[in-house]
C-alpha cells in the first residue's frame, strides 16, 4: 500500500519546525540528545540553498543528449565509474579497469549519472524546503522537476536503464547500471511531503506510479535486473531496497513482502560474518566505503519490513550475524574516522549522510548504548558538514 511507502521517510530531509517543537517528547523516546543548533544550521541552508535553484530550469535528459543514443532523447545512458582508457590502445579502447579509481569522466557531461544525482538532490532540496517554511514556491519547483523528469512526453526518462554503466569499446550498458536507481529511491522518499501541496496534481501522481510500475516491471522481468538480483553484494542490496520500494510506492504490498522473505533475507545472511564484518564489501580497495553504503540499503530493507510485518535483520545463523552485530563491527572499525576522507573526492554518494542515517536507523530498530553514543559523538563533531540534510528517524 502507498500509505505504508509514505510512512518510510528513511531520506535525506530535514526536521521540520513541527518536529523541533515537539523535540522533547520525540527524543525522549529516542533516548539520545539532539544538536538543535545543527538541526536549525542546517534548515538554514536547505531553504538558502532551495532559493538559489528558483530560477534554473528544471533537468531534464533532453538537454543532454550527447551520446550516442542521441536521437532518443529520453534514454538514460552512464558510465561504469571505476574503467578507464587503455593506455597501451591508440584509442584508449577497450577502457580497462581500475578498481576503487574513479573516472572523472564519469562524473562529466559524457554520462548522465551527474544530471540523475542533480535532479534527484533539487527534489529532495525542494522539499525539504517546502517542509521547513510552507512556501508553495517550492512545492511548485519539486513538482515541475517530477513532471518533467517522469511525466512530460517530451522530456520523460525511459523507464529502463539498459545503457547505464557502459564501458567503452566493450558494451552499451550493462546489469551492475541498476544500482544507479537508488537515487530514485530517494526521488520517491520526498513524495509525502509534497503530496498536501495544491501543486501535487492527479496528472502528477497518476505519471509518477505509471513510471514508476513499468520500471519495477523492467527490473523483474529484464536481463539486467534478473542479473542483478543474483548479485550478493551492495549491488544485490540496491537492487533490493529498489524493489521494495517501487513496490509500496505502486501499490504491491505483497510483492514487497514476498521478495523480503524469499530473496533478501538469503541475501543477508551471505554478508556478514558471525562477527558482523561484512565480508564482501572488506574485500574492495575502499572496504569501509562500501561497507557503510551496503549497510544502509540492508537498514532501509529492515524497515521496510518493519512496516510491512517482516521480521528482518536478526535471522543470524552460526556462520552470520544480524544487523545490530553489523553496525556495531562496522562503528568499531571506524573508530571514530572522518567519514569524508572515506569516498574518492569524484564520488557524489553522501557517504557522510549515510552514516548518520545509520546511526539514526540501527538505533531506532536496536536501542543500543554503543549506536546511541557513537551517534552523539558524530553529531557533535559535525563530520557531515559536507552534505546538507538531515535524517529524520522514523
Amino acid at each position: 500500500m502507498r500509505a505504508l511507502f509514505h510512512l518510510l521517510l528513511f531520506s535525506f530531509l530535514f526536521l521540520s519546525q513541527a518536529c523541533l517543537k515537539d523535540s522533547d517528547q520525540h527524543h525522549n523516546r529516542q533516548a539520545f540528545i539532539f544538536d538543535h543548533d545543527v538541526v536549525a544550521y542546517y534548515q538554514n541552508q536547505a531553504v538558502e540553498l532551495a532559493d538559489s535553484l528558483l530560477l534554473l530550469p528544471a533537468l531534464s535528459l533532453a538537454d543532454h543528449s550527447d551520446h550516442i543514443f542521441a536521437d532518443n532523447p529520453g534514454m538514460y545512458v552512464s558510465l561504469a565509474c571505476y574503467w578507464w582508457p587503455d593506455p597501451s590502445s591508440k584509442n584508449g579502447l577497450p577502457y580497462i579497469r581500475i578498481d576503487g579509481e574513479i573516472n572523472p569522466e564519469t562524473r562529466s557531461e559524457s554520462s548522465h549519472l551527474p544530471l540523475l544525482i542533480g535532479m534527484a538532490k533539487r527534489v529532495e532540496i525542494f522539499a525539504a524546503a517546502y517542509n521547513i517554511t510552507g512556501r508553495e514556491v517550492f512545492a511548485e519547483k519539486a513538482a515541475e522537476q517530477l513532471f518533467t523528469w517522469f511525466v512530460s512526453q517530451e522530456t520523460a526518462m525511459l523507464p529502463h536503464l539498459n545503457h547505464a554503466q557502459m564501458v567503452k569499446g566493450q558494451n552499451t550498458g550493462r546489469s551492475y547500471g541498476v544500482i544507479d536507481g537508488w537515487w530514485l529511491v530517494r526521488v520517491l522518499e520526498s513524495f509525502d511531503y509534497l503530496t498536501h501541496s495544491p501543486h501535487w496534481s492527479h496528472e502528477l501522481e497518476t505519471g509518477l506510479t505509471n513510471w514508476f510500475s513499468d520500471f519495477l516491471h523492467w527490473l523483474l522481468t529484464g536481463e539486467f535486473g534478473l542479473n542483478e538480483i543474483k548479485s550478493t553484494n551492495n549491488h544485490g542490496t540496491w537492487y533490493d531496497v529498489q524493489i521494495v520500494a517501487y513496490s509500496l510506492f505502486t501499490g504491491r504490498e505483497e510483492l514487497a513482502k514476498q521478495h523480503l522473505m524469499e530473496i533478501s533475507k538469503k541475501r543477508l545472511l551471505k554478508q556478514f560474518s558471525p562477527s558482523g564484518r561484512q565480508k564482501l564489501e572488506m574485500r574492495r580497495t575502499r572496504p569501509l566505503h562500501y561497507s557503510i553504503y551496503n549497510l544502509a540499503g540492508q537498514l532501509k530493507l529492515a524497515e521496510f519490513a518493519r512496516l510491512v510485518g517482516v521480521e528482518y535483520g536478526n535471522n543470524h545463523t552460526f556462520f552470520s550475524s544480524g544487523l545490530e552485530k553489523g553496525t556495531l563491527y562496522l562503528i568499531h572499525a571506524l573508530n571514530g574516522a572522518d567519514i569524508t576522507a572515506l569516498s574518492d573526492p569524484q564520488d557524489q554518494t553522501d557517504i557522510d549522510g549515510l552514516y548518520l542515517y545509520i546511526l539514526t536507523s540501527a538505533y531506532s530498530l536496536y536501542n543500543h548504548d554503543v549506536i546511541k553514543n557513537e551517534k552523539v559523538r558524530y553529531l557533535d563533531e559535525q563530520k557531515f558538514i559536507h552534505t546538507p540534510l538531515l535524517f529524520q528517524p522514523i
